[in-house]
């Protein structure tokens, strides 16, 4: 469900604080309020707990896949 038109950031991690997830999301964000990018999805694969970067991504306007 990804549009071929996004631009996908994806991360393989099982710890999303020390493989800088957060950072991911803020970067996204900052792409798409500059709107230099169509669309930017943000794809995590991994074993944490997601609750904190998926309220994260809400907040800042970010789709997480």
């Amino acid at each position: 469900r990804i549009p071929r038109e996004a631009v996908l950031m994806l991360a393989v991690a099982h710890n999303f604080r020390l493989k800088g997830i957060e950072p991911l999301i803020r970067a996204a964000a900052l792409l798409v309020g500059r709107r230099e990018l169509p669309e930017v999805r943000v794809l995590v694969v991994g074993r944490d707990n997601p609750v904190r970067y998926q309220l994260l991504a809400e907040k800042l306007g970010v789709s997480i896949a």
